[in-house]
């Protein structure tokens, strides 16, 4: 009976203690979760305030990628040269209109 009254005891105290960690665990993921949250929020209006900017731009503007992809242009670009969207997005800027 000692013997398994000991082993209970220890059973329960093994349980507080993952019981604690658990709880420490879910602080720390809680808190990451903010920080992501108002990170995302940042790059959101980050994001806004750019285009914005992109938008406002009276000369022709294209955004590339890396790999000089177009991602984006701006109206001034698609009315001087009488493009649209879904001729320009996607494509290499060398591959645009005669190269």
């Amino acid at each position: 009976m000692l013997s398994s009254s000991e082993e209970s005891q220890s059973l329960n105290e093994e349980l507080e203690t993952s019981e604690e960690e658990l709880q420490s665990t879910n602080e720390e993921l809680t808190t990451v979760n903010h920080e992501i949250i108002n990170l995302s929020e940042l790059v959101s209006a980050s994001r806004d305030f750019a285009e914005a900017i992109i938008g406002t731009i009276r000369e022709p503007l294209l955004v590339l990628d890396r790999n000089l992809r177009v991602l984006q242009a701006n109206r001034a670009f698609y009315k001087t040269f009488d493009a649209e969207a879904r001729t320009v997005e996607g494509m290499l800027v060398y591959e645009l209109e005669n190269r």
